[in-house]
């Protein structure tokens, strides 16, 4: 697609299109635009604001179950899976956040996975 012939509006409309960051930068040299990006990026980069994505994700789950059954029960039921997805990903967040205060206190990896019950692999993505 060619970009340098539409106006900034919808350049920046295509910005969103792209499949990748990069494919953003090559869109536009703009410095506003830039910042967009970079904010993008910064964001995705962000435990708190991926875990408000995945709650979102949840949430239309959960509707979307109640639209498709129907009736009391599916909705029911849609709502334990969502409230189970959600303990699920709140107790690996605790225990993400306990690793990473003892890795901060330098304690031994393996000591640190059979307290948090996380992996040795995931422990050290964390550092």
């Amino acid at each position: 697609m060619c970009y340098h012939e539409i106006n900034k509006i919808d350049k920046r409309l295509c910005l969103f299109g792209a499949k990748s960051y990069n494919e953003m930068k090559d869109i536009t040299s703009d410095n506003d635009d830039l910042y967009i990006i970079k904010e993008l990026i910064r964001l995705g980069n962000m435990d708190e604001f991926i875990d408000e994505y995945d709650h979102e994700i949840v949430l239309r789950k959960l509707i979307n179950t109640y639209k498709i059954e129907g009736h009391q029960e599916g909705h029911q039921e849609g709502l334990k899976q969502g409230l189970k997805e959600g303990m699920e990903k709140g107790e690996q967040k605790k225990q993400i956040e306990i690793a990473k205060k003892m890795l901060s206190k330098d304690s031994n990896i393996d000591f640190i996975s059979e307290c948090t019950g996380l992996s040795v692999e995931e422990i050290d993505n964390l550092k």
